[in-house]
């Protein structure tokens, strides 16, 4: 037990709560403002459109656009998908199956994908270990995952001088009674207060100890969300495109110039839109003709074309996000080959890539609390602490197996690559591979023997 983990332990004895407190880094105004951000709210920054004021005309108020457009939202699940979307593949040359059964179990595959997102978005999730008692299966308890956002509360790790997670804080609100509830999580115990006017007591009946004998938690963290590089750029689109609306709403439907008295406009169930003109005559004698010239907008927008084509290109490029918009699919003709597809999307594999090497990190920090639940907590097996798993990222990208197929035959000189009995284990569409590959062998036999007796 480091020193740091000590001296948390004899605050906790003392009760001296709020001290341990201030040692967790909450920040929670940051991840709100985050969160909201990512929700469609647009008063942050002064440069967004949500603090575009409405116009007044002497006693009118004319409401201004304010459209947002979803780039934070894109931005931050294709980050995510192209890392989680697809199962995490764990190998090892030990017998895992435990470990992948109970990962199946807390379905670790869609909570890593909701938490990354969450990451990508607030810049903090948790994913929380615990367990029920299973009443239904073989097992004494199942285990649970629960990922944490900030509408669950504030949380917050504390690390000690080398970078080791020596306790984790979560407050949130009792349900029933919506009073703060603070969760203390450390190796050894569980603690549970509730607050009330700043004074916490110990709640004895949720407080416990800890079975995982490692903090059950599993902390994610970024600086800044996914989009914050170009968050200038999308409120540069946003502004734009809400001032352009502006602008369509007022030259959109014709406008009119007059001189002179009108005897009739056109409403707008008038067929043929004649206006009726008069002509009138002036005590002098002279004639006065009425005349009605339509207002319209005769510069065509092409530089406000051509910056909302500027500022798409680069905040895509600049967060290595793939542009999937219908207009730019529809020029790619057919499907691309697996090689082009990997060049299309680089940019985004590359910055999976380099976001892998955390994420591994994490993902075996949980896989170290799947061995203690099964070792500390079911006591099933001993050995599994020692198993040495690996962990493998799965490729969001569609795989052309007969592209790859070709390539290979090709390398062999037209040769066979794969046996039959190969074959017939990776075809989906077989549910018995052993008894597929005994009747194949049987139809074998019989064309055979046809064969001999028919000359």
């Amino acid at each position: 037990m480091s020193t740091l983990e000590k001296y948390i332990k004899e605050l906790l004895q003392n009760n001296n709560v709020p001290k341990v407190l201030s040692m967790a880094k909450f920040n929670t105004r940051h991840v709100i403002r985050n969160a909201k951000e990512y929700k469609g709210d647009r008063h942050r920054r002064t440069t967004q459109v949500g603090h575009r004021q409405d116009k007044k005309f002497k006693k009118n108020t004319v409401e201004v656009a304010r459209l947002p457009v979803d780039f934070q939202s894109e931005i931050v699940q294709t980050a995510a998908d192209f890392l989680f979307s697809e199962p995490v593949n764990l190998s090892s040359e030990d017998d895992i199956s435990l470990i992948t059964d109970v990962w199946q179990e807390a379905r670790l595959d869609a909570q890593l994908l909701k938490a990354c997102e969450i990451t990508k978005s607030q810049t903090r999730s948790a994913i929380i270990f615990f367990y029920v008692k299973d009443t239904d299966g073989e097992r004494q308890f199942k285990l649970k995952t629960d990922v944490l956002d900030v509408k669950k509360g504030a949380f917050a790790p504390i690390f000690d001088e080398f970078g080791a997670m020596v306790a984790f804080i979560w407050k949130t609100k009792d349900p029933i009674h919506g009073k703060t509830r603070v969760y203390v999580y450390t190796s050894e115990r569980i603690e549970v207060y509730d607050a009330d006017n700043g004074a916490y007591a110990l709640n004895t009946e949720l407080s416990k100890a800890n079975m995982f004998k490692k903090i059950p938690v599993v902390y994610f963290s970024q600086d800044r969300p996914e989009w914050w590089t170009v968050r200038k750029l999308i409120d540069r689109y946003e502004m734009s495109l809400s001032r352009f609306a502006d602008t369509n709403d007022y030259f959109g439907s014709p406008s009119y110039k007059v001189k002179g008295d009108v005897e009739q406009m056109p409403d707008k169930n008038t067929d043929g839109n004649i206006i009726t003109l008069p002509i009138s005559e002036t005590e002098a004698g002279n004639l006065i003709h009425a005349d009605v010239e339509l207002l319209t907008w005769n510069h065509a927008p092409e530089a406000i074309k051509l910056e909302f084509e500027t500022l798409t290109s680069h905040i895509y490029s600049l967060t290595k996000t793939p542009d999937l918009s219908f207009d730019n699919l529809k020029g790619m003709g057919n499907v691309p080959s697996g090689l082009a597809l990997q060049f299309m999307f680089l940019g985004s594999i590359l910055k999976a890539n380099r976001q892998k090497g955390e994420y591994t990190e994490l993902i075996k920090r949980i896989i170290s609390l799947l061995k203690a639940y099964l070792t500390d907590v079911l006591t099933e097996s001993k050995n599994i602490k020692k198993a040495k798993v690996q962990v493998n990222f799965s490729s969001i990208l569609p795989n052309n197996v007969l592209e790859r197929i070709d390539e290979l035959m090709t390398a062999a000189g037209g040769k066979a690559i794969m046996s039959q009995e190969t074959a017939i284990k990776q075809n989906p569409m077989v549910a018995d591979k052993e008894e597929e590959l005994k009747r194949i062998q049987e139809e074998k036999a019989d064309e055979m023997m046809l064969g001999a007796v028919i000359p």
